[in-house]
């Protein structure tokens, strides 16, 4: 099993966004990354990064759509109910 791997699967969401932090700076362009660790912020709470990191992720590729679902789940999660339609609806 990968590192990442287990990481995620154990509910580790801080030691993930610490590897993930290091993925982006060796690839800043990789989509997956910035939407994963959006996830991770979500998973702790920290629903303002994960906008910003899902927001990311849509300036790199406009079509990646997991991008609008991790910010519509953060924007949910704060009960942002508009911001959060207007994502899924993407």
């Amino acid at each position: 099993m990968c590192t990442l791997c287990w990481v995620l699967s154990a509910n580790k969401f801080s030691q993930a966004i610490d590897l993930y932090i290091k993925a982006i700076e060796l690839n800043g362009q990789n989509v997956v990354y910035w939407a994963n660790r959006a996830y991770s912020h979500t998973k702790l709470e920290e629903y303002g990064s994960a906008i910003q990191d899902a927001s990311r992720a849509i300036e790199i590729d406009p079509k990646y759509s997991k991008g609008y679902y991790r910010r519509g789940a953060a924007y949910l999660s704060m009960g942002k109910f508009k911001d959060a339609l207007k994502d899924f609806k993407k």
